[in-house]
């Protein structure tokens, strides 16, 4: 799910890419890329709401793994840690 995800986010399709991370992470909750590539599809989208949820998705990583370094990368961009 996270690879067709990919793929589908390098096509422009942000719904599809979004509704891809979210089973891959629904099936693999510990898939700490899949949840960063979510977390990046929801800011593409930005939807109201897709920032917070975002956000979220990045502090969930970074509280089981704290030196994953593309969710760091991204939750600083957000003003985060």
């Amino acid at each position: 799910h996270e690879g067709l995800g990919r793929v589908l986010a390098l096509q422009g399709d942000r719904e599809g890419a979004i509704a891809a991370f979210e089973r891959a992470v629904e099936v693999h909750p510990g898939f700490h890329g899949a949840r960063v590539e979510l977390a990046r599809a929801l800011l593409t989208r930005d939807r109201p709401g897709d920032r917070e949820r975002a956000r979220r998705e990045l502090a969930r990583v970074l509280a089981e793994a704290p030196g994953h370094a593309p969710a760091r990368a991204l939750a600083q961009s957000l003003g985060g840690p």
